[in-house]
């Protein structure tokens, strides 16, 4: 309860801010910027280094409440990928995926995870999507499984992820369990070919 207090809380707020994730990328990459150069000449970053954190908690925020943003998700993961990404953003970014699919399915947040899970080099980026991808599996699973993009996808990731769909709301028919794609079947399938 208390995290969904929070949720529908913050949601409200972001619903009036309405900040742009490129823009708080933007404004979070500028301050870093500026402390570096200030840093370099011995002056004092605590007002610099207060204003970065209120910006990656304001795009923390952004991130778990937003809904359906395709385009920005799409932005976040380039972004993660560019080699450029800032480890913090990156880092809280995924968490804040994670804790707003948590509280709410969103098919667009779900998929953002996948792509920085299977696009990435970064172990830390990788085991951070991972955990994500796992515990949204265990808390929609249902969904998830009724989505065959999705499902064709979960191929790629490793088997604990897909034996967590196949046990969490066991069939009641034959014919339905053997609908249930797992890795291992997927492997069958694919020797037979």
């Amino acid at each position: 309860r208390d995290s969904n207090g929070y949720y529908y809380s913050t949601l409200r707020t972001i619903g009036v801010q309405k900040e742009s994730l490129a823009d708080l990328i933007k404004e979070y990459s500028n301050i870093l910027s500026e402390m570096t150069i200030l840093e370099a000449g011995g002056e004092d970053v605590n007002t610099l280094r207060q204003r970065k954190e209120q910006v990656m908690v304001r795009l923390f925020n952004t991130l778990f409440t937003s809904i359906r943003a395709d385009k920005e998700y799409a932005e976040l993961t380039r972004y993660i990928h560019s080699g450029y990404a800032d480890v913090n953003i990156a880092i809280q970014s995924i968490c804040a995926l994670t804790l707003g699919l948590l509280t709410y399915y969103d098919r667009s947040k779900f998929i953002a995870l996948l792509d920085i899970y299977e696009q990435n080099e970064s172990y830390v980026y990788m085991a951070r999507a991972l955990m994500g991808i796992i515990l949204t599996m265990i808390a929609h699973s249902d969904r998830i499984k009724a989505d065959k993009k999705i499902m064709a996808r979960s191929g790629r990731i490793p088997p604990p992820t897909t034996t967590i769909l196949s046990r969490r709301s066991a069939p009641s028919s034959a014919h339905a369990r053997q609908s249930v794609p797992t890795l291992s079947s997927r492997r069958k399938s694919c020797r037979r070919s």
